[in-house]
């Protein structure tokens, strides 16, 4: 909402660095989503994979709860376990990581997340078992 007061100078700055780290896109669908949000200025150049991520994102958002609370716990096992973080959680190389790291992984989770779990899975405080 702030991104009003931007002048075309800053937007340029702002442009230049997302292209120079390779994240343009990221950043062209932000901009797409802060139009249609706030009525943030239309940019030119945006890409077609850009505005199809802003589409994606708001067909998400129009899903029932429990659907995207099921793609939000899906999307974040798939992080929790993926060989990457498991390797650089363990010091070790992606080739190395096997199924005793994705369970000492499950482990540490039970011990930091123990007693609140189901608040965890479903978003709510409220207690299922």
């Amino acid at each position: 909402m702030l991104a009003c007061e931007f002048t075309p100078d800053d937007w340029g700055t702002i442009r230049a660095h997302m292209h120079a780290a390779r994240a343009s896109d990221v950043l062209d669908s932000w901009l797409v989503q802060s139009q249609r949000l706030f009525g943030l200025s239309r940019f030119s150049g945006i890409s077609a994979i850009a505005r199809a991520h802003a589409d994606a994102t708001f067909r998400l958002a129009y899903k029932p709860y429990w659907i995207r609370r099921a793609i939000h716990l899906a999307d974040q096992l798939r992080f929790s376990f993926a060989r990457e973080r498991l390797a650089s959680k363990y010091d070790i190389p992606p080739s190395r990581v096997s199924l005793f790291h994705a369970g000492k992984d499950v482990m540490d989770l039970f011990r930091k997340h123990r007693g609140n779990g189901s608040e965890r899975l479903t978003g709510h405080r409220d207690r299922l078992w």
